[in-house]
């Protein structure tokens, strides 16, 4: 008060820097303290990294669009149309093969076999099943510790085991040898204990074994996806990084080990390669940014994403009701499909689109497409529109069917329109492309082929 300096009766703290500053009032002003400079700087810094990110991400833009091959384009339509234009008489029409019940609970995720004839299906019932698509029947069956599961995976024919891979909401990806199981057909039912995958800070969302050694892919909430050798499960080889939200799902290119590509719901797709230091090759986005047309102007998440089997591209879908069709030597998309309600409708804004999961034929003709359309309360209690998670009554779950030489959209499946349950969460076809199998919501996993003569072992089916 009397305008004099004395020093107080414990020491100061000893991120203080600075004499004291002089008050008009005759006091002194407490010391700068070095946390708030260095916060200070940390957001400056923070400030001019995303401006040199943005600028930097206008030139790779610039640089894609000066290569773009605009011969590749006729009247604004892939000129790869004119290599196969379908005959206007040919549709294509599904027959519904079998229906597999077993589930009590939604399946969230299913994985065909190499042999075509054997998918493992994994549900929120705590149980693993593994099926024989061409009786109907069971084969195996392992009850889990944890019902909350997201993600399946069986190994390759070539390990020599039949091994299963499934993981969830805890965190962790678990491995169970079937073998003796599915060679008894289920009258031996005691699988070895299984092997523990630990260490993820989120949710398992998607794995896959590659390679012939018995090598495991995971990827998380956490964001990041991981390269495990179930051999030495304490702790991963590798982890990849670089999206900045959970990892949804990836897919490694046909015939490689090394090359994969990742969808997240931080709007982006990566291309990776495990060989190089930097791994991430590429980063690829448009989903839902500044498409006028889509009522979007921000990014919003990648559902899903799969290699097409020529190995040159990749298709993902996402939140905004499109899937997207990526070219790995232009390092950008090349077509886009979405649903109509006629020529004069491309998109409603009454509706809320959301497409969950896609698949490839076997040929890469055809893209498989499920998803969701959520028609809002036209006056909700609140005056506020609230999406809805789980899925409603007046949800209209469709999976359409796209030929992607044209981008036409050939058939729809409607799947029991407006009942919500019906929602897909996971599609495929088998390896020898004369099935495709649905699952979701309802707990029942449906098999389809295209109705014409089939072969092999769907000959009878």
């Amino acid at each position: 008060v009397d305008g004099v300096w004395r020093s107080p009766p414990f020491p100061l703290c000893e991120d203080t820097v600075g004499p004291p500053v002089k008050m008009d009032g005759g006091g002194a002003a407490p010391p700068l303290s070095q946390r708030k400079l260095r916060e200070k700087a940390q957001h400056e810094l923070r400030a001019t990294l995303l401006e040199q990110t943005a600028l930097l991400q206008e030139q790779i833009e610039q640089r894609r669009a000066a290569v773009v091959d605009t011969d590749a384009f006729v009247n604004g339509v892939p000129a790869i149309s004119m290599i196969g234009v379908p005959d206007p008489s040919l549709q294509l029409t599904f027959d519904s093969l079998r229906y597999l019940k077993g589930h009590d609970n939604k399946i969230y995720d299913f994985h065909w076999s190499d042999d075509g004839v054997h998918l493992l299906s994994a549900g929120q019932d705590g149980h693993l099943i593994v099926w024989n698509c061409i009786t109907g029947k069971k084969v195996a069956l392992v009850e889990l510790d944890s019902s909350w599961v997201m993600a399946c995976a069986f190994a390759p024919e070539s390990i020599g085991r039949r091994l299963v891979a499934s993981g969830g909401l805890d965190n962790c990806c678990t491995i169970h040898d079937v073998t003796t199981a599915m060679d008894s057909d289920m009258t031996e039912t005691n699988i070895p204990k299984p092997i523990v995958l630990k260490g993820h800070a989120g949710n398992l969302s998607h794995c896959r074994f590659v390679g012939n050694n018995g090598g495991v892919f995971t990827s998380s909430g956490d964001g990041e996806i991981w390269q495990w050798d179930t051999t030495k499960p304490d702790k991963p080889i590798h982890a990849f990084t670089g999206h900045s939200a959970d990892v949804t799902c990836f897919d490694f290119f046909d015939g490689s080990v090394n090359e994969f590509v990742s969808s997240s719901i931080d709007g982006s797709v990566k291309l990776w390669d495990i060989r190089l230091p930097r791994p991430c090759v590429s980063t690829l986005r448009g989903h839902g940014l500044n498409d006028s047309a889509f009522q979007h102007s921000t990014e919003l998440d990648v559902n899903k994403v799969a290699v097409h089997p020529g190995g040159d591209a990749f298709a993902s879908c996402g939140a905004d009701g499109t899937a997207r069709m990526w070219s790995r030597r232009a390092d950008q998309q090349i077509d886009q499909f979405w649903r109509t309600e006629g020529p004069d409708d491309p998109r409603s804004a009454s509706y809320d689109d959301d497409c969950q999961t896609l698949a490839f034929s076997e040929s890469g003709r055809l893209l498989f497409v499920s998803s969701t359309r959520r028609v809002p309360d036209p006056a909700p209690e609140d005056g506020v529109d609230h999406p809805g998670i789980l899925g409603t009554d007046e949800d209209i779950n469709t999976m359409a069917v796209y030929d992607i030489l044209t981008a036409d959209r050939t058939t729809d499946f409607k799947m029991q329109k407006k009942t919500g349950k019906s929602r897909i969460t996971s599609l495929g076809v088998s390896p020898c492309g004369e099935a495709l199998a649905t699952a979701g919501f309802d707990g029942i996993i449906r098999l389809w082929g295209v109705n014409h003569k089939r072969s092999g072992p769907w000959k009878e089916a």
